[in-house]
């Protein structure tokens, strides 16, 4: 991951990424720097409704992406007194 370590984790329709990016000194052919180093962590509501056990997450060429399928209708059956 070059530097950067990442936690990614879904609770109550909040989807959390953490992580640490280490300060790389050898890394300063930039002109323009928008990322510090160290500590972050950023939180996002989900509004809809998430199928939790389809979440995926990759870090590819400094891209992390996170895919959350929506989660499928539930049908409830309804019973009857007797």
């Amino acid at each position: 991951m070059r530097g950067t370590e990442f936690a990614v984790s879904y609770d109550h329709h909040i989807l959390w990424i953490r992580g640490n990016r280490a300060d790389t000194q050898g890394l300063r052919a930039y002109h323009q720097m928008e990322i510090t180093y160290g500590e972050f962590e950023t939180g996002i509501q989900i509004r809809g409704a998430v199928d939790e056990a389809g979440i995926e997450a990759s870090y590819n060429d400094g891209f992390l992406r996170v895919v959350l399928p929506k989660a499928s209708p539930k049908q409830i059956s309804i019973s009857e007194s007797p």
